[in-house]
Parts: C-alpha cells; structure tokens; sequence
C-alpha cells in the first residue's frame, strides 16, 4: 500500500481510491517505482510523473529525482514554464534553481516567446530582485517594451514604475524613457509624471545622491 496526500475521510475508509485524472501509464510508472526504486523519467513522462507523485506520495525520493531531473534540462526556453510548474506543486528545489537561471540569464530569456507570455505580477516579481543580472537599467526598461507588445499600454506603464530604479540610470537612458512612456500616447498616467520627475532630478543631482535620497539598490551588475 501506498500513501496518498490529503485524502477526504471517504476516500480514506474506502479499500480503493479513484486517481482523477492518472493515466494508466503514470500510476503504472509509480507503483514500480515503489517497489523497485527505479524509475526512466522522458520529456515525454515528467511532468505527469510529477503532478502524479504529488498527490500520491509527496514526501518520496521520486519527486527529488524528477527534480534533479528537470533542473539539469533548464534553459532559456523552458526555465519560465518550468518555474511556474515547480511553484504550482511546490517543489522547492526545482523552483529555487529555476529562479537562480532566469535571474543570471535575463539577457537571454527576455528574447524569448515565453517571455512576452508571463503575467505583470510573474514579471514584476522578477524584475524587482536585486539579484538580477543586468547591464543596466535600460536594458530592463527594454525589456518591459518587448514584452509590452502582448499587453496593453496601462499594463505596461504600470509595470515600468514599480520595477525599474530611475536613480540607476544616466540622463541619456532617462530621456529615452521619458520619451519611450509618452509614445503610449495616455500623458496623464502617472508613470509619465515619474520618468519625466526621475530626469529633472537626474539633472539636479548626480547619480550616488539620487540613490541615496531613493534608497533604490544597485543590481548584481549595475
């Protein structure tokens, strides 16, 4: 017999529990695994070996291993998917790993299709980090616009103002900025207002001061 994670109080006095949603090949996968403590991960089976072995024996060897196995097939192009399905079944070790690659390899994954799918909230939090490896700030505001063409102009506005360090950027890059956020054509959003109050401070002070009197943080690679 095998555990099954937050089974209801039926399912528990029952002799047999209905796996919703297990194809056969999975639970096959799994008892075998259990007796043997062997298992053959694919691309093919992974994910529904994972999602399976949640359920039916969270605390096992077999979600580590798949673990192991996903973290050594992260890239660019995977590393966003993968992150959100490590968070959905909460396997901390597969999310911490995918969230250390796209924080060091920024400059690569926001080229991708995937990039441009991820939710404001999912972007935000990553762009807030202060460990995000970055060239600058502009670049990070680039990519906003990139990943702004599958979302709307608010969206967008909204998300540069709560991710992007204006302390941390040259006159030149403000400018462009100012520039940038007032081709959305909604002057009276108050991200407006932000990048073109972020440039007349850039004038007023140099750059150590304005991060200072903000107490915005330099990036790994600021």
């Amino acid at each position: 017999m095998f555990r099954v994670g937050d089974r209801s109080y039926m399912e528990a006095t029952e002799d047999s529990v209905k796996l919703f949603g297990v194809d056969q090949d999975t639970l096959q996968v799994i008892v075998d695994y259990i007796y043997t403590g062997k298992v053959q991960f694919t691309p093919e089976n992974i994910n529904s070996i994972m999602k399976a072995a949640g359920w039916i024996c969270p605390e096992s060897e077999l979600l580590k291993q798949g673990s192991l196995y996903l973290i050594e097939r992260v890239t660019t192009q995977n590393c966003f998917q993968t992150e959100i399905f490590a968070e959905s079944y909460a396997l901390t070790q597969l999310k911490e790993a995918c969230s250390d690659f796209i924080l060091k390899n920024l400059s690569q994954t926001k080229s991708t299709l995937s990039f441009t799918k991820l939710s404001s909230e999912y972007l935000r939090s990553v762009l807030s980090e202060d460990r995000l490896f970055a060239v600058s700030e502009k670049e990070l505001f680039d990519a906003v616009l990139d990943w702004g063409v599958s979302h709307s102009a608010v969206e967008v506005l909204d998300l540069l103002s709560k991710v992007i360090r204006t302390s941390l950027m040259e006159i030149s890059e403000l400018e462009a900025s100012v520039e940038a956020v007032m081709n959305f054509g909604i002057p009276s959003h108050p991200t407006v207002d932000f990048f073109k109050d972020s440039l007349r401070f850039a004038h007023l002070a140099p750059m150590e001061e304005r991060i200072l009197e903000t107490g915005q943080q330099h990036r790994n690679c600021s």
